[in-house]
């Protein structure tokens, strides 16, 4: 038997520093609980109860270089 079960809340806003240049914060915490019990592929038995809690965050900044181009870069974390 496997359950895997999780909860979680985002939240993301963008801040106008210039009509041109925007930056964007957000974060994600998570909570999952995994269990799972079977056979490896070679007949192995295994069981398995974890739980996870983790806080993830993002960073970003655009910049209108023209009317139609926008420069951006991002840096977030995340898990699976």
């Amino acid at each position: 038997r496997n359950r895997l079960q999780g909860v979680a809340a985002f939240g993301q806003a963008t801040f106008d520093f210039t009509e041109r240049v925007r930056l964007t914060i957000g974060g994600r915490v998570s909570q999952d609980e995994r269990e799972g019990a079977g056979a490896t592929a070679f007949g192995q038995p295994y069981t398995s109860d974890e739980s996870y809690d983790r806080v993830d965050w993002k960073l970003g900044l655009e910049f209108d270089a023209r009317a139609q181009s926008m420069l951006y870069a991002t840096v977030q974390t995340a898990y699976q």
